[in-house]
């Protein structure tokens, strides 16, 4: 969601190692309990001291995924949305959720809670502040057992609480993924704890949520490889290193392109302003892609005739809604007239020297089908694309990629070594999508995958190496060289080289100059019968449709005068 959260004190520190409910010892509030023989719990396989995958389902306003969790002893089933851009997890109270006729957590009906730092309240940048209790409970996810998880229990819930608890009234809190703590006054990380107590799991996780099939895992070694075929690619950490917790991408361009082909519609190169590029937030818990003024009317320019900038209703009077784009889809094909959203991410294999970028990157496209949702009512489309004033980050620009980005590519990350990675994404929602989303751990996607154009400049690049921009200079001081060199050479070879390109150059003349003088002999016999003729007629058209004059009828005499007929 792009959080900022509100300074505050740091919690209490939490006592040394306790004795888990398993009987195992861990550290802080207890441990991860997975080992063994492989379990099966929520429809998802947990394997010891391997990958676990949990099964996520699409709900919400944005289409936000949501993750299901078993809470307490004994536990009960809650829904809480997969946030990328937080690192705690709260769930509401029953007493709160009641007010949205939906359920939530109880501690009184659970044996394994304990208090850990009394009330606070954390806000997040979109205007949700959620108000509660901290706690650390047993939490299982995925058929997971988490002991002495941390907790915040919300009491209240303001802001865009609307939008959290959908229609549907599955969701009753947030689970952010990361792995740092980013707040100071809410809950620690969850994962955080996780990965602190479990020692024989990789420190990572990975999130597909493309196709009509997410899913989650985590405990998962990347592997660096071709994406097309499970592997991932990983970016630079330019600015993963420089924040804690939250996913921020090192851009070099963006770009927008016909569907079609990879034709280039306008794109804008970070590289020539940022040496490191723009910084990107990737953050699930966003429903839509977030831009600064300047980006945002660049999409809206290479939108389809029709589209506008539309204002939005805000959370309230502190927080007006953002400006969106809304297009005239009444027509059949409307939908097929919007480009796709071109991304270029600096990879991890870059190299640098005494400033000079070597230019490696990662293209990333997204498809219309992940930006743009039909109102068949209204014949109106609404773009996922929103308005967010001026952005900086790092002191450059940035934006957020939310929910559309997530559906066009996997995205993972690696805790330890704070890298930001990306696998295939599933472009629709075709069988072939959800056969690969139900497949094993870092299955290939089998869709087809979008025409992805390279919004890179090769003219301005700043310190980044261009090929293209390298071959026409060498090719041009190649040319002059090889001018000066044949003009002024005094080389015995070179002077027969250039007696015969003179004599070809003279033969090559003359034959133009006889061309040129035959031409021209024939123009003025063209031109004076053409002359004649044009007199003639206008001569014809001044008399009228009447008898011919004398002049033209002698002109329509004969030649040869022939002899007259004999008369008897």
């Amino acid at each position: 969601m792009g959080h900022e959260r509100r300074a505050a004190a740091t919690l209490p520190s939490v006592p040394g190692g306790t004795l888990g409910r398993r009987g195992r010892r861990s550290p802080r509030w207890g441990g991860v309990v997975c080992g063994g023989a492989a379990a099966v719990l929520f429809g998802s396989a947990v394997f010891g001291g391997k990958a676990v995958e949990v099964p996520l389902q699409i709900g919400g306003v944005g289409g936000l995924v949501n993750v299901e969790l078993s809470v307490g002893t004994p536990p009960k089933t809650l829904w809480a949305s997969i946030d990328t851009g937080s690192s705690g997890l709260w769930i509401a109270d029953a007493e709160c959720a009641q007010k949205t006729d939906g359920s939530g957590y109880r501690r009184e009906g659970s044996s394994t809670a304990m208090d850990d730092g009394g009330e606070t309240s954390i806000t997040y940048a979109d205007g949700l502040t959620v108000e509660g209790y901290l706690l650390r409970e047993t939490i299982t996810i995925g058929g997971c057992p988490v002991d002495g998880a941390p907790l915040l229990v919300a009491r209240n819930v303001s802001g865009a609480a609307e939008a959290l608890l959908p229609a549907d009234r599955r969701t009753q809190g947030i689970l952010g993924l990361s792995v740092s703590d980013t707040s100071k006054k809410g809950p620690k990380s969850f994962f955080g704890h996780l990965f602190e107590a479990r020692s024989d799991i990789s420190k990572s996780y990975r999130l597909e949520l493309g196709g009509t099939r997410p899913r989650l895992i985590f405990g998962e070694k990347l592997q660096e490889g071709p994406r097309q075929q499970g592997g991932v690619r990983l970016l630079a950490d330019h600015y993963t290193t420089m924040v804690s917790g939250l996913l921020y991408a090192s851009v070099r361009a963006m770009g927008v392109s016909t569907v079609d082909s990879q034709s280039l519609h306008s794109s804008v190169d970070f590289n020539h302003f940022f040496p490191f590029g723009g910084a990107a937030l990737l953050d699930s818990g966003a429903g839509d892609i977030r831009l600064g003024t300047g980006l945002f009317n660049l999409m809206l320019a290479a939108m389809p005739a029709g589209c506008e900038r539309e204002a939005t209703n805000g959370v309230d009077s502190k927080h007006p809604g953002p400006s969106r784009i809304s297009c005239d889809c009444s027509k059949p094909g409307s939908e097929e007239k919007f480009p796709t959203i071109s991304l270029s991410f600096e990879s991890y294999a870059n190299l640098r020297f005494l400033g000079v970028d070597a230019g490696y990157d990662l293209p990333v496209c997204i498809p219309p089908i992940n930006y743009v949702s039909t109102n068949p009512k209204t014949g109106k489309c609404y773009l996922a694309i929103v308005e967010v004033g001026k952005s900086t980050m790092f002191g450059v620009e940035a934006f957020v990629l939310g929910m559309p980005f997530f559906r066009s590519a996997a995205v993972a990350f690696d805790a330890e070594r704070r890298l930001i990675a990306f696998g295939a994404g599933v472009n629709d929602a075709s069988d072939a999508g959800m056969q690969a989303q139900s497949g094993p751990v870092g299955a290939p996607s089998s869709s087809p995958p979008c025409l992805c154009a390279d919004p890179k400049s090769w003219l301005v690049t700043g310190r980044r190496l261009s090929l293209t921009r390298v071959v026409l200079v060498l090719s041009g001081v190649f040319l002059l060289l090889a001018y000066v060199h044949l003009r002024f050479s005094e080389s015995a070879w070179l002077e027969g080289v250039r007696g015969r390109l003179m004599r070809l150059s003279a033969i090559i003349g003359e034959r133009g100059s006889r061309l040129v003088a035959r031409e021209s002999a024939r123009q003025p016999m063209h031109a004076a019968g053409g002359s004649e003729l044009s007199g003639l007629a206008a001569s014809w058209r001044r008399r009228g449709a009447g008898a011919p004059s004398e002049e033209m009828a002698q002109q329509d005499q004969p030649f040869v005068a022939m002899p007259a007929a004999p008369t008897e």
